[in-house]
């Protein structure tokens, strides 16, 4: 299946759309998606930083864990259908 290209900030706003609907992670304010070739050739881009806001800090723990599965469900999600357009 050929992939769609975007351009970095398009793909940082799907990613941050995808990623603030799943449970637990409304307090993602921004990420940004770093060039990573995978050696696989499956993708050419991982989510590298994520910035959250309004953390209670007794659910710190839990919402760091909630925000790394989010991140790495979306990631696995979108790089399915996206590639980093390096143009």
């Amino acid at each position: 299946m050929k992939k769609t290209l975007l351009t970095k900030a398009a793909l940082e706003r799907a990613a941050l759309v995808e990623i603030r609907a799943l449970h637990g992670c409304e307090c993602v304010t921004e990420l940004i998606i770093h060039h990573s070739p995978d050696p696989s050739g499956v993708s050419n881009w991982t989510i590298a930083t994520v910035s959250r806001t309004g953390v209670d800090p007794a659910a710190d723990e839990r919402t760091h864990r909630d925000v790394a599965r989010g991140v790495a469900a979306t990631q696995k999600k979108l790089r399915e259908i996206y590639d980093l357009s390096l143009d």
